[in-house]
């Protein structure tokens, strides 16, 4: 039986039945490749060449693919998204790592403001993850700047552990990092992953073989609950998915006035006072400071793609150096002192409050 031929981009079985089924390529183009010539499918070919996004009819399930590769494995790397941390940490992690060697990749430390040392992220990073019951030892890295990757490579070079799979949430950055490792290992010509800023590129597991017998295997993102860019059309959820230094800026806010990212969430404080925080968002989106009466005209101008139809507004304590974080958007920071507000969000968009990734902390 002949063996079936894998797209280096995405992992999809290549094959020249149906355009609309994930893996497919030209008869004629897999028919006369060579058997040691890597291919990549017409879905990848167009994403990277022209940018174009082609939606499948269907695709394999990724907890399938997950979970044949953690028999796989020996060792597993995940990769967590820094501008976007707890909507990115595995459900069921712990359960996944059980027996097998760790380690945390934490990526996306180039979108950190200028000021906030990467020693003091990955601190904050280690208390977060205790709070999950998470052990294993941390890597700090950009994906695309390259920062880290070599201690990364170092890292899994003294280790024992040979087989290395790959897992994490979409749009955290995984195939990224592979292509970041192969290039220093000099195997881009062994084909690289499809790397692109929407989710759901990779749908089907494949390795890649490094020095000193080392295997790294990736795999396709789970998609978290509850986190806003997953409910986006691509546009939109491009726009939400940071790929430069994040936008930080300080606003005043009293009684009547409060913030907005426009057909996508409210915030505001329940206050005598002035008050001051702190908004958070990728470099392509921003808090925009408005009157509270004007909120719902603010809510309604979304993207005629993706209207949000069903809200929720919630009341919350947010403590003094905390962060209120909308999973998938951005967080707002309480400065001052401790923060009583109000925040209208998407009906199935998770929330979280958190000891603030930047400035000041609490301990």
């Amino acid at each position: 039986m002949e063996k079936q031929r894998q797209c280096r981009g995405c992992g999809s079985i290549l094959q020249s039945q149906d355009p609309q089924q994930v893996g497919y390529l030209p008869e004629h183009l897999l028919a006369d490749a060579g058997a040691d010539k890597d291919l990549i499918c017409q879905r990848c070919y167009k994403l990277i060449h022209y940018g174009q996004v082609e939606k499948k009819s269907e695709a394999p399930d990724p907890n399938r693919v997950i979970a044949a590769g953690l028999q796989w494995a020996e060792g597993l790397l995940i990769v967590v998204d820094l501008m976007d941390f707890e909507a990115s940490i595995p459900l069921g992690l712990r359960q996944f790592s059980k027996g097998k060697k760790t380690l945390v990749v934490v990526n996306k430390i180039d979108l950190l403001p200028s000021r906030t040392k990467v020693s003091e992220a990955q601190a904050w990073v280690a208390k977060q993850l205790a709070k999950y019951g998470i052990a294993g030892e941390i890597v700090m890295v950009s994906a695309n700047s390259g920062q880290g990757i070599i201690e990364l490579q170092e890292t899994l070079f003294g280790l024992p552990q040979k087989k290395w799979l790959v897992i994490g949430a979409t749009s955290v950055g995984k195939s990224t990092l592979i292509s970041r490792i192969l290039k220093r290992e000099n195997l881009v010509g062994k084909g690289s992953p499809t790397v692109a800023r929407f989710p759901g590129t990779t749908v089907e597991r494949v390795q890649w073989e490094l020095k000193y017998g080392v295997i790294v295997s990736d795999t396709p993102g789970f998609v978290p609950e509850g986190r806003l860019l997953d409910q986006l059309c691509i546009k939109c959820s491009q726009k939400l998915t940071p790929a430069k230094e994040i936008n930080v800026k300080v606003y005043n806010l009293n009684a009547e006035s409060g913030l907005v990212v426009p057909g996508l969430v409210a915030f505001r404080p329940i206050t005598a006072i002035e008050e001051m925080v702190i908004g958070f968002t990728a470099s392509d989106v921003s808090w925009q400071r408005t009157k509270v009466n004007k909120f719902s005209s603010w809510l309604a101008k979304g993207c005629k793609h993706c209207a949000i139809k069903d809200w929720k507004t919630i009341e919350l304590d947010i403590p003094q150096n905390h962060d209120l974080v909308i999973h998938g958007l951005g967080w707002v920071s309480a400065r001052r002192r401790n923060l009583k507000c109000e925040v209208t969000i998407p009906a199935s968009v998770n929330y979280s409050i958190r000891e603030n990734l930047i400035g000041v902390k609490n301990y």
